[in-house]
């Protein structure tokens, strides 16, 4: 693959969705729910996904802890998260290296002309 020489391009940026698209981390967010709750004993409710999926981090936190009683503070519960978030990319989560290269050869096309 070609190097691409931003400074010397038309482009001034690239921008890649990189959760879910360059990153398999689908199934991630999922997991993470499945594991917080088995660790506080409670069944992940079928609709829990669907309440959530519109709503920010914080607030995902604040939900969470009124609809289910429990005694940890939104920062413990967005920290708890985030460290399971973060083991998955360190070591579950894979580069979608074709896709990768993709964009980066239309960019490198996009530049020759």
């Amino acid at each position: 693959m070609a190097k691409i020489e931003l400074a010397q391009s038309k482009t001034k940026g690239i921008i890649f969705d990189l959760d879910g698209t360059l990153l398999d981390s689908l199934g991630m967010w999922q997991d993470i729910d499945e594991r917080f709750f088995a660790a506080r004993q409670i069944e992940l409710p079928s609709d829990y996904s669907d309440a959530i999926g519109h709503l920010s981090i914080q607030a995902t936190a604040e939900y969470t802890i009124e609809r289910f009683g429990l005694k940890e503070t939104i920062e413990e519960v967005i920290s708890e998260w985030q460290e399971m978030a973060l083991e998955a990319y360190k070591n579950d989560i894979m580069l979608n290296i074709i896709l990768l290269e993709k964009c980066l050869f239309i960019c490198y096309i996009y530049n020759r002309e």
